[in-house]
C-alpha cells in the first residue's frame, strides 16, 4: 500500500471552500486491531501526515458553510501525542462552531482526552462503539479485539 502521503488530497482547496453541510474526512486508513466482527480491513493502520490533516482540516473549519465534520477513522486514541494535537488544532480554529463526530477509543480516555473533545465542538458525550460487554462472548472471538 502507498504512503498516504504521497498520494492526492481528494478536494482541491477551490473544492474544498465549496462544501456544505456535513463533510466526511479521514486522518487514517485500516485500522490496528484485528476483531472478526468489523467490516475494517485488517492491515495495519496508517495516517496522513498531521501537518497535512490540520491544512486540510483548517480549510474546512475556515468555511461557515460546513456545519458536520464527521472523522471516519476506524477510532482516534484520546491518549496519542498526535489526537491530542489535532483536538488542541480543532479547538483553536474551530471559529463557527462545527460540530465534529467521531469514534474515539475509549479504553484510551481520560479526563484530558475527554475535555480536548468538548473544547474542540466534538458531540457530547462522544461517540463510542461498544462491540460486547458479555464475557462468553469476547472469549469467542478468538483472540481477538
Amino acid at each position: 500500500a502507498p504512503d498516504l502521503d504521497s498520494l492526492p488530497a481528494p478536494h482541491t482547496p477551490e473544492q474544498l471552500a465549496g462544501l456544505s453541510g456535513l463533510v466526511a474526512y479521514a486522518t487514517s486508513r485500516g485500522c490496528a486491531h484485528r476483531c472478526a466482527f468489523c467490516r475494517w480491513q485488517p492491515a495495519g493502520r496508517r495516517r496522513l501526515p498531521v501537518e497535512r490533516v490540520e491544512r486540510e482540516l483548517g480549510a474546512l473549519l475556515a468555511n461557515p458553510a460546513v456545519r458536520v465534520i464527521y472523522l471516519t477513522d476506524s477510532e482516534l486514541s484520546l491518549r496519542s501525542e498526535r489526537s491530542r494535537r489535532l483536538l488542541r488544532f480543532i479547538r483553536e480554529h474551530n471559529v463557527h462552531q462545527t460540530r465534529l463526530l467521531a469514534f474515539f477509543d475509549f479504553l484510551s480516555a481520560d479526563a484530558e482526552g475527554l475535555a480536548l473533545t468538548r473544547e474542540a465542538g466534538f458531540l457530547d458525550p462522544p461517540s463510542i462503539g461498544l462491540q460486547s460487554a458479555v464475557s462468553t462472548t469476547s472469549s469467542a472471538r478468538s483472540g481477538t479485539s
